[in-house]
């Protein structure tokens, strides 16, 4: 699974983008965790499942770490 539509330009790229994505995602949802309203809780789950499938790739692109 890739998470990002556009190619990088090396491995170690490849990673450090991943892990600005994610600390994003993560401060949107710290964002938004006080606050307890049907729509605020959709957008949650929705940055749960996104940042998911974000580990999911990073992890995918780190398991080529050290390959060639």
């Amino acid at each position: 699974m890739k998470y990002f539509w556009n190619p990088s330009s090396g491995l170690n790229a490849e990673i450090e983008r991943h892990r600005a994505e994610e600390k994003r995602l993560i401060d949107l949802i710290n964002a938004i965790n006080g606050e307890d309203d049907p729509m605020t809780n959709a957008a949650r789950k929705a940055y749960f499942r996104i940042l998911g499938q974000l580990q999911q790739s990073k992890a995918e692109v780190l398991t080529k770490f050290g390959k060639k």
